[in-house]
């Protein structure tokens, strides 16, 4: 995400260190805001799909939800070094 935030502003790391700082500081506020709405979330999401599905199919349509987003995290992060 980091190298992400330096590529679209233009910035390269070690030329300004006010600027990384600002970068960092976004970054790390980004990937807090991220983790603690998943965390919020998650239990939410996973409750509603058991009361409406029951156990063996709410494990299975997170799982395969999981497999997909996994795949789209590979295709965009790391398939543009690979292809």
């Amino acid at each position: 995400m980091l190298e992400r935030m330096q590529v679209g502003l233009g910035v390269v790391e070690g030329e300004n260190e006010s600027v990384d700082n600002a970068i960092n500081d976004k970054v790390n506020d980004a990937y807090g805001f991220i983790y603690a709405l998943a965390n919020f979330v998650a239990p939410l999401s996973g409750s509603l799909f058991y009361t409406s599905l029951g156990s063996p199919k709410s494990c299975d349509y997170l799982a395969f939800a999981n497999f997909g987003l996994a795949i789209l995290f590979f295709v965009f992060n790391c398939g543009i070094f690979c292809f």
